[in-house]
């Protein structure tokens, strides 16, 4: 850790990304609550949960070249005073249209502050990158499991969807007042060099592992996002246990960041995630059959998914060292498409077909993404080696 940004980085990283795993964790739930209160239909509905990603989406390459030219800090404590924003937006939204602006912003603002986070990490360690990222990560999931939990019992107490996101800005005052503390050494001074670009945007590892990302992160936020409304209306569970079996989620996935990266690094980055995904999906396609008891298939999905994404950045960080940033941008934009897409289209095929069948597309975006992962491990090495031998 010497040469990086310390303990006190550490710590506000952690923080800050329990945060965001709150905010992402409600969302869904979040998004159902306004759904009934504004009286909106499925395709609307779809439009909302679209806009977080869309924002995401646009931030990558925005964002990505901001944190290699300006430097992570300056790009963290821009994009934390914009989400801030973005959520004061949402609590004082009085339209639909309003709505949907409010949440592209949070996208926006939350791909730019995952970018100059993960950025930060990869400082940590030349080595076992994987292990640094699921540490942080294991934030993510912390907050994602916890806040779910809070807010069905808030729920429960009378309290509203505006209530819970006031409580997500004070979250956010606090991470933002800690950015001051955050003392940057090496982080700021690497290499600003992008003439590898051209050669790493044709490189088929690099647009293997974009792809890979869209449909990894296409079925994770698919699933999160309408899975409250399958639990409610397709399997008539009390919405106030919801959040349980979402917690549950990200609990797990807060577990397997923790341990995973240790196996990561020891196993290999793609044959753990061709194993893990393998699983997951199993778990996915056995979940619409199996009885309201065993419904808790779904969150042990989480602990499959846990290692997935960290692994992607950790393989972005090792294979294009010279311009972390940018390519971590490439993923961002990336995972805002998939999770943009697969948001709105569950919407659009449950409008028009049925959501039983728009509820197989994350299942559906899995089995692309194994298909991937075959070809990475068939490959095999660095892709920097595999550069060279064709140069």
């Amino acid at each position: 850790m010497n040469g990086g940004v310390g303990v006190i980085g550490v710590i506000i990283i952690l923080i800050t990304y329990i945060f965001i795993g709150a905010f992402d964790g409600v969302r869904g739930i979040q998004t159902s609550r306004i759904g009934t209160e504004y009286g909106l239909e499925l395709s609307q509905m779809g439009v909302i949960l679209a806009a977080v990603p869309i924002g995401f989406l646009f931030s990558g390459p925005i964002m990505g070249r901001m944190a290699d030219r300006f430097g992570a800090k300056r790009s963290l404590v821009c994009t934390t005073l914009l989400f801030i924003t973005s959520l004061l937006g949402l609590i004082f939204s009085n339209s639909f249209s309003f709505l949907v602006v409010s949440f592209f912003i949070a996208g926006l603002s939350k791909g730019g502050m995952e970018i100059s986070l993960n950025y930060l990490t990869t400082s940590l360690h030349a080595t076992n990158k994987g292990r640094s990222l699921g540490l942080v990560h294991a934030g993510y999931g912390m907050g994602a499991f916890i806040f779910p939990m809070i807010t069905g019992t808030l729920f429960l107490a009378g309290w509203s969807w505006v209530s819970v996101f006031t409580i997500m800005v004070i979250f956010f005052m606090i991470s933002f007042s800690m950015l001051p503390f955050l003392k940057l050494k090496r982080v700021e001074q690497q290499s600003n060099d992008h003439s590898a670009l051209p050669d790493q945007r044709s490189s088929k590892y690099l647009i293997a592992l974009v792809c890979a990302t869209f449909f990894y992160v296409g079925a994770e936020v698919g699933l999160l996002s309408w899975l409250p409304y399958y639990f409610e209306h397709m399997r008539h569970i009390e919405t106030f246990q919801i959040p349980y079996y979402i917690g549950a989620f990200f609990v797990l996935l807060m577990i397997g960041r923790l341990v995973g990266g240790f196996i990561v690094d020891r196993v290999g980055y793609e044959r753990s995630i061709l194993v893990t995904s393998i699983v997951a999906t199993a778990c996915l396609m056995i979940g619409p059959f199996v009885p309201n008891t065993a419904l808790w298939i779904y969150s042990i999905v989480g602990i499959f998914f846990s290692i997935i994404f960290p692994t992607f950045i950790a393989m972005a960080s090792k294979y294009f060292s010279g311009s972390v940033g940018t390519v971590i941008g490439y993923l961002t934009t990336a995972a805002g498409a998939g999770a943009a897409v697969s948001s709105w289209l569950i919407g659009y095929v449950a409008n028009h077909i049925s959501f039983a069948v728009a509820f197989s597309i994350p299942s559906l975006l899995m089995v692309f993404l194994i298909l991937i992962m075959m070809w990475f491990s068939k490959k095999g090495g660095s892709p920097l080696a595999a550069q060279s031998q064709h140069a």
